[in-house]
C-alpha cells in the first residue's frame, strides 16, 4: 500500500497553480509505540497556508502540512483506537503517522457533519468564539461591527455574535459576491451600496464592538 504526500516543488507567483505541486508516492508508514496510522478522509486548505509557500515557509519538496480529519487504520496506543475519527495537523497526504498528543478524538455528535470540525467546530468556530466572548466579551443587547465577513471567521463571528446576545450585528464584505453570500439565503436590510455610513456608523458611537474578523 502506498500514500500520496503533496509536495510543493515552486513558489508561487500570485495565486498558486497545479504546477506548484506535484503528488508523490510513498510506502505507508508503519506505526510504531504510541503512534496510529490514519487514513485521511477531509483536508482543510487555509488561507494562511498562502503565506508558508513564499520564502521563509516551506521548503520546497517537501511534504506539506495542515489540519485534516481522518479514520484510523492501525493503532499502538489505546487512544486513539482503531475505527475512531481524529483531528490532526498532519494532512495534504492520504494517509498519516500521528501521535496520540497529536491528534484530537472526534466526540460523536449525530447530525453534525465530519467537515464542521475543520470550520465551525475547528479553528475557525474557535477564533471567532475567542475574539467575541473573551477578548470583546460582547454583552447582550450590544451592537457588533465584523468586516471581513464573508470569511471563514467572520460568518461563525455573526452568528456567534447573535448567540451571545447582540441585539445587532452590522458586517462588511470587500465585494458584491461576497455581500450576496452573506445575504442571498436571509435578505432583511436591502443593498446598501455606497452608503456605509447608513449601515455602519463610520465613529465608534454606533458600536459597542468592533473587529477585523481575519484578525480575531
Amino acid at each position: 500500500m502506498v500514500t500520496w504526500p503533496t509536495c510543493r516543488v515552486g513558489r508561487p507567483q500570485g495565486l498558486p497553480t497545479a504546477g506548484n505541486f506535484a503528488f508523490v508516492e510513498e510506502a505507508v508508514p508503519v506505526p510504531g509505540p504510541g503512534t496510529a496510522l490514519v487514513e485521511n478522509i477531509y483536508l482543510s486548505v487555509d488561507p494562511y497556508l498562502r503565506e508558508l509557500m513564499d520564502e521563509g515557509g516551506w521548503d520546497l519538496h517537501a511534504s506539506l502540512d495542515g489540519r485534516a480529519i481522518g479514520r484510523v487504520v492501525e493503532s499502538h496506543d489505546p487512544a486513539p483506537a482503531v475505527g475512531g475519527l481524529v483531528r490532526h495537523r498532519v494532512a495534504w497526504r492520504t494517509h498519516a503517522l500521528v501521535t496520540a498528543a497529536g491528534a484530537r478524538v472526534l466526540p460523536d455528535l449525530p447530525g453534525v457533519p465530519l467537515c464542521a470540525h475543520l470550520s465551525v467546530l475547528g479553528g475557525t468556530g474557535l477564533s471567532a468564539y475567542v475574539g467575541l466572548a473573551k477578548v470583546a466579551r460582547v454583552q447582550p443587547g450590544e451592537t457588533v461591527f465584523i468586516s471581513a465577513a464573508a470569511g471563514g471567521v467572520g460568518t461563525a463571528a455573526g452568528q456567534i455574535a447573535r448567540l451571545l446576545g447582540a441585539g445587532r450585528v452590522i458586517g462588511s464584505a470587500g465585494s458584491a459576491a461576497k455581500v450576496k453570500h452573506l445575504t442571498e439565503d436571509e435578505h432583511r436590510q436591502g443593498d446598501r451600496p455606497g452608503q456605509p455610513g447608513v449601515t455602519a456608523p463610520v465613529t465608534s458611537a454606533g458600536c459597542d464592538r468592533t473587529g477585523q474578523a481575519s484578525k480575531v
